[in-house]
């Protein structure tokens, strides 16, 4: 009898470790979305994806899109980056921010949100979106400073990253010979994180 109940308190302590503990940084963002889902408004779980991830030194950046319920009206489409930082018990999320808005994008070919982040250590900047034309092959961003960023489109999604903080001034998709097919001018900077 004994060691039943020691299994089984063994059993116990794993499941409620296994809730905390992430072993992936794309777990660990999902596990985020869940969370903040319970404090606001509610997200679909089952609409919840990982769209990409990027490594940045020790971090991960972890591209997520979602759907959030709204009482009153048609669920809101989501996507928010996460900086995922790993820790003795596993990965956690560290900054990151994104929004919401209709369903569709309201017929843009590609979404832009933008972001910084800045602590006392380091500081950077990033863009991202849904890309909705299949003829965008890549984003190109183009920052205040006039550094120029191409980056791929993948599932769907880009995410451009960089070091500083730094506005995007305009965003391009490209098809696949590198031509311009559609721009968006002066990106609004979002302000801060927004949770979910």
């Amino acid at each position: 009898m004994r060691h039943l109940t020691i299994f089984l308190c063994s059993l116990l302590l794993l499941s409620a470790c296994s809730q905390m503990l992430n072993f992936t940084p794309e777990r660990a963002a999902i596990q985020e979305v869940l969370r903040s889902s319970e404090a606001n408004l509610p997200v679909d779980p089952d609409s919840v994806q990982v769209l990409q991830t990027q490594p940045q030194g020790e971090n991960t950046l972890v591209l997520v899109a979602f759907q959030r319920e709204r009482a009153t009206a048609l669920p809101d489409e989501c996507l928010f980056m996460y900086e995922m930082h790993r820790s003795v018990l596993g990965w956690v999320a560290g900054s990151g921010g994104g929004g919401c808005g209709p369903i569709g994008g309201g017929g843009q070919p590609l979404d832009v949100g933008s972001g910084a982040h800045r602590s006392d250590e380091s500081a950077s900047s990033h863009v991202t979106g849904l890309v909705r034309d299949p003829l965008i092959a890549s984003v190109e961003v183009t920052w205040d400073d006039g550094e120029v960023q191409q980056v791929p489109v993948v599932n769907g999604s880009y995410l451009a990253w960089r070091e500083g903080v730094s506005s995007p001034v305009q965003v391009s998709g490209l098809d696949a010979q590198d031509q311009v097919i559609y721009t968006s001018d002066s990106p609004i900077l979002a302000p801060g994180k927004e949770t979910p």
